[in-house]
């Protein structure tokens, strides 16, 4: 089910998900390997941008600040013994910072084309 994939690399102790299957009389447009999976992790991406928005914080800090951590028990009972996305985050964090101020350059001196550049974990 979704509701396995939806606290996505984070740690939130009060965090709650339910999940409900629906049929519709609409057939669906593509397959996919894991239904559900990438809407739910687009909901807590989402509530992610949302906290740092109201808070004014850089929403990759809030993330980085909420990952899971070794000895963190997911919302399916499972003790995490290895976790390597910080030693990553930090590693793909440097080329953000790189591609970010390339984009910002660029958009700074086009009009009408714009760059971007997003990092999620």
């Amino acid at each position: 089910m979704a509701t396995y994939w939806s606290d996505n690399a984070y740690n939130i102790p009060n965090f709650h998900c339910e999940s409900k299957a629906c049929k519709t009389n609409k057939p669906t447009c593509t397959s996919m390997r894991a239904p559900g999976v990438v809407h739910s992790v687009m909901a807590i991406e989402t509530a992610m941008d949302h906290v740092a928005s109201t808070l004014n914080m850089d929403p990759n800090d809030v993330r980085a600040l909420n990952f899971v951590q070794v000895g963190d028990v997911t919302p399916y009972l499972q003790t995490l013994k290895y976790v390597s996305l910080n030693k990553c985050w930090t590693k793909v964090m440097e080329q953000y910072k790189t591609l970010k101020t390339e984009c910002d350059t660029f958009n700074i001196g086009n009009r009408w084309v714009k760059r971007a550049v997003a990092m999620n974990p």
